[in-house]
């Protein structure tokens, strides 16, 4: 696997950022519920030590990730075949993460150092933690968790759309299982897949409506349109 993306799959670099962060999520998400249902202060600053290390890893991945699309790498093409609306609505998805992301840290930061239990959580200090409603970060904070939550559900629910009613294997672009051929390289040159494609190289889906035909996209980004295999 390349350490950059190519035309129809993300590089090694953006596959280990994504499903590391993912599943970091899932942890700061799990973990912050746990630390607000806790009564039991000494058990709640140790979920909270969790918590807030989860969280700065996350957001150092997430500017991470930021820098990298930036600076260093390219994002595959759109999925063959995918309607404009809803490429759009990925690309929102997307920055919404990266928003909610930045809040969920910034504010985190901004109730550590206000309420001092930064020093309690790490420092060593003693004392009972502090009431975070009382600190103007906390509602931010709460208010992006509840938001990151919705939006990655959607995320998840639109990648599982894509897999299994679409059927493009739109999760081997992210490392899970074998994309669709990529016309025009190899032995898939001559292919049945490859038969009668509109252009050279072109990544190929099928599509959904019609049995036999499938939704190709031009590596150039120079046009998107159904041929037949």
């Amino acid at each position: 696997m390349r350490w950059k993306s190519t035309p129809g799959r993300y590089g090694a670099v953006a596959i280990l950022i994504h499903w590391i962060t993912a599943f970091a999520v899932i942890g700061l998400l799990a973990s912050g519920l746990a630390a607000a249902n806790q009564p039991d202060d000494a058990a709640k600053t140790a979920i909270l030590r969790v918590h807030a290390a989860i969280g700065a890893t996350i957001l150092l991945l997430t500017l991470l990730r930021i820098a990298w699309w930036a600076l260093v790498d390219t994002k595959p093409d759109p999925v063959a075949g995918l309607p404009g609306w809803q490429e759009r609505a990925s690309r929102l998805a997307h920055l919404l993460l990266y928003a909610l992301v930045i809040v969920m840290g910034a504010s985190g930061i901004g109730m550590m150092i206000l309420s001092g239990a930064g020093t309690i959580l790490y420092g060593g200090a003693a004392g009972p933690l502090p009431d975070f409603t009382l600190y103007p970060p906390r509602a931010a904070h709460g208010a992006a968790a509840f938001a990151l939550l919705l939006v990655a559900a959607l995320h998840v629910a639109a990648a599982l759309h894509h897999q299994f009613v679409r059927r493009d294997r739109l999760l081997a672009r992210m490392g899970i299982g074998r994309p669709w051929p990529l016309c025009g390289k190899g032995p898939l040159l001559f292919s049945r897949f490859c038969r009668n494609a509109p252009a050279l190289p072109v990544l190929c889906s099928p599509n959904e409506s019609k049995e036999g035909e499938f939704a190709c996209a031009s590596s150039s980004r120079e046009h998107s349109q159904v041929w037949t295999a």
